[in-house]
C-alpha cells in the first residue's frame, strides 16, 4: 500500500481505470493527509522524503461543541479559506525538503527492521568494521566489543521491539 501511495504523491501522471471503461492517463493532481494515533502508521525510512509529521495539541480532544463551531466556521467561510489558501505565495517552498522533527524521527526509528537496528547500534557503538572482506588486510574497529556488549545491545532491541 505505501508503495501505491508514494506513487500516487509523487508521479506526474496519473492512470485512470474506471470499470468498463478505456484506461487514459491524467495529470497527477493528489494530495493525502494521513491522521493517525499510531506511532508508525507508514513505513518510513530515515531518509524518506515523502512524510512530513506533525504532532497537534489534544486540548479539544471529546470537545463536540468546539468542533461543531470549528465546522459551521470552515462551511460559512469555504470559499475565503480556498481563495487564501490558492494565494499563498509558495515560491520559495522546496516540497521535497520537509522539516525533519522528532515525531518523524520517532516514527523512522519505530519502522526500523530489528537487524538494521542492531546493526545501527553496533555503527553507533563503535563503528562498523572495515576491511571486513578484504583478503590479507587486518579487521580494524575503531572501539572493540566483546560478546557482553553484544549481548546487551541485543537484549535491549528485544525490549524496544516489545515495548
Amino acid at each position: 500500500m505505501f508503495d501505491k501511495l508514494k506513487n500516487m504523491t509523487t508521479d506526474d501522471k496519473i492512470l485512470i481505470n474506471k470499470k468498463s471503461m478505456r484506461r487514459y492517463v491524467a495529470k497527477n493532481m493528489n494530495n493525502f493527509m494521513i491522521n493517525s494515533n499510531n506511532e508508525a502508521i507508514l513505513p518510513l525510512t530515515a531518509t524518506g522524503r515523502r512524510v512530513f509529521c506533525l504532532k497537534v495539541s489534544n486540548i479539544h480532544r471529546c470537545d463536540e461543541d468546539y468542533f461543531e463551531q470549528l465546522a459551521e466556521f470552515v462551511k460559512a467561510n469555504a470559499n475565503k479559506i480556498f481563495t487564501y489558501i490558492m494565494n499563498l505565495d509558495l515560491k520559495g517552498i522546496r516540497l521535497s525538503k520537509f522539516p525533519r522533527n522528532e515525531d518523524r524521527d520517532a516514527m523512522a526509528a519505530a519502522c526500523i527492521d530489528p537487524v538494521a537496528a542492531l546493526i545501527k547500534e553496533f555503527v553507533d557503538y563503535g563503528g562498523f568494521p572495515r576491511n571486513l572482506m578484504e583478503p590479507g588486510r587486518a579487521v580494524e574497529v575503531e572501539k572493540v566489543m566483546d560478546s557482553r556488549d553484544i549481548y546487551a545491545m541485543y537484549q535491549n532491541r528485544g525490549h524496544d521491539q516489545a515495548g
